[in-house]
């Protein structure tokens, strides 16, 4: 029997927006699941609003239940291939780190991280690299 050391992440409850609607902006745009160099499996999911776009995270909070945003932020960049442009960040009028975080139980009852982060807007990209993304599939 394999060791598994972190959880996959089970989002099998979430439904993809794909039409904008008058009271509600967000639309998703595609995902990407993968593992860290640690091995923690993780999926990225892409979407925006208001004219801005955003690559929100979910990943095994195990071992890491602690960190901090700027925590995070280093351990992203250690573990997988993110790059963050932060000059374009704060040049574009943002302040503070480009992370919010907060932990959540996934479909599966598992605890998981939620990271998302201002990927880009209309003039500027705030992430240099990121996942490879996929679209979704729509069920008839």
């Amino acid at each position: 029997m394999e060791d598994i050391k972190y959880p996959a992440v089970d989002r099998s409850d979430f439904i993809p927006t794909f039409e904008k609607h008058y009271d509600d902006d967000q639309i998703d745009i595609g995902f990407a699941e993968g593992s860290f160099r640690d091995g923690r499996p993780f999926r990225a999911e892409s979407w925006a609003a208001n004219r801005v776009n955003y690559l929100t995270y979910y990943f095994s909070s195990q071992d890491i239940v602690n960190y901090s945003p700027d925590d995070l932020k280093k351990y992203m960049r250690s573990v997988h291939e993110i790059e963050f442009d932060d000059d374009n960040f704060r040049s574009a009028g943002f302040s503070g780190t480009n992370m919010m975080a907060k932990k959540i139980r996934d479909a599966s009852g598992n605890p998981v991280w939620e990271v998302t982060m201002v990927s880009g807007d209309e003039k500027k990209r705030y992430i240099r690299f990121g996942p490879r993304l996929q679209g979704y599939k729509r069920i008839a």
